[in-house]
């Protein structure tokens, strides 16, 4: 499913070169959860980015769905990732102009899934998640819970082969983070998609197939 082979990162801090990712090599199976703790500054957010193809790696690859995603076009990559992957993010980036339903409705419009069969899974997913009765509200309306289950639902709507959630639950106290968790394993099992999360919330641990430590930009 995805392969990451010895993958190296640095970033620029003025004349400073600052290493984030030293030689990360490990792989997901298909519809496996697969955990990355760590505490803040980890590289964990950076090693999302680059098993995603949202950013490129220094060296080394990351083969998702057979693919090397560094020797595509970025506009391959943007139709690769469009089709096959969702993403949580830890702000959740909900537009904030668009309703819960137009915006979990955005990636289904991008992969040319308009109409009664957007609505209807539109419709479904709501109703799985407990939200339909928030069908029509604004991002503004909703609390921090209830933003990050929509969040979870555009991510998982075009039912995608990988979804990344990149600390998702931060911002929550212990018993909401294990609601949404458990909703958001369900869900992918359910539609038989990988899910890869970082977190730096042990107690939330249990719910991944597979852990991976992250310290100082090293698998442990």
């Amino acid at each position: 499913m995805i392969s990451v082979e010895s993958i190296y990162k640095k970033f620029s801090a003025g004349r400073r070169k600052i290493q984030v990712l030293t030689d990360i090599s490990f792989e997901v199976e298909q519809n496996e959860c697969v955990a990355i703790k760590g505490r803040s500054g980890s590289g964990k957010t950076t090693l999302l980015n680059c098993m995603a193809g949202i950013e490129k790696p220094d060296s080394g690859k990351v083969i998702s769905l057979s693919k090397e995603l560094s020797s595509l076009s970025p506009g391959k990559v943007s139709s690769f990732l469009r089709v096959n992957t969702g993403f949580v993010f830890q702000q959740y980036n909900l537009l904030s102009y668009l309703t819960v339903y137009e915006n979990i409705a955005f990636p289904l419009n991008l992969n040319g899934i308009f109409g009664m069969k957007a609505k209807n899974r539109i419709h479904k997913l709501l109703d799985m998640i407990g939200m339909i009765d928030a069908i029509d509200a604004l991002p503004k309306e909703l609390s921090g819970g209830e933003s990050l289950r929509i969040a979870v639902a555009r991510a998982l709507i075009h039912k995608p082969k990988i979804v990344f959630a990149d600390e998702p639950t931060a911002s929550l106290d212990s018993k909401t983070a294990k609601v949404i968790l458990d909703l958001l394993t369900k869900i992918s099992k359910e539609q038989k998609c990988s899910v890869v999360f970082s977190t730096h919330d042990e107690e939330i641990l249990n719910q991944a197939d597979k852990v991976l430590e992250l310290k100082d930009g090293r698998i442990l």
